[in-house]
């Protein structure tokens, strides 16, 4: 399994408008899906269907799974059925949500809430696989549903350049898809051993 964190490197006026930061996620999602596609699995112009919500990809045995919170992308890839969710950690009324969703449990902590959620959405994308597996990513709680939970790498992209997302959607689609930039994106991924997947697990 790879997964994959694209960091928006957004200030925090851009993460209060909603709208647009649902449109950028979506927009950055998919322009990076193709980037590590053609890149990292030599799998050009794929046709991407859905089905049940969820998409795949027609005539290809790799799967994925998109989640996103906060400034964060995350894509994860395996070979079999995956789920993957990722969800920033911040105060909530934990005991609310809780009794919203009838799951009302006595001195749950946060950190058990996030892993919960991320967990309960992980294998919902999934259909439900048997192994899960949670874990750290900085400020995020992550959780993946799969046959193999085994996580061979973590890769980061980091957008240096927050003022990029400030473009009109044309002109930034145009930008992502130019070689130079591309290139740009590539040369600032950092390779993060197995091994720190393993301290932070939960």
């Amino acid at each position: 399994m790879d997964i994959y964190f694209i960091d928006l490197n957004c200030d925090k006026i851009f993460l209060k408008n909603k709208i647009f930061l649902n449109k950028i996620h979506h927009k950055i999602s998919r322009l990076f899906l193709n980037l590590i596609l053609e890149t990292k699995y030599g799998i050009i112009s794929p046709e991407i269907l859905t089905k049940n919500k969820k998409p795949y990809l027609k005539n290809y045995p790799l799967h994925f799974s998109i989640s996103h919170s906060n400034s964060i992308v995350g894509i994860a890839f395996e070979r079999c059925n995956i789920g993957f969710d990722i969800e920033y950690i911040k105060e909530r009324n934990i005991k609310g949500l809780l009794k919203h969703y009838g799951l009302e449990k006595e001195n749950i902590s946060k950190e058990e809430f996030y892993q919960m959620w991320t967990v309960y959405e992980a294998e919902y994308k999934s259909g439900k696989q048997t192994k899960l597996i949670s874990f750290y990513y900085n400020n995020y709680m992550c959780s993946v549903s799969c046959e193999n939970v085994n996580i061979n790498e973590i890769m980061e992209i980091k957008i240096i350049n927050s003022d990029l997302l400030n473009y009109d959607m044309s002109e930034f689609n145009h930008k992502l898809r130019t070689s130079d930039f591309s290139e740009t994106m590539l040369n600032n991924i950092n390779f993060l051993t197995e091994l720190k997947i393993k301290i932070n697990r939960v």
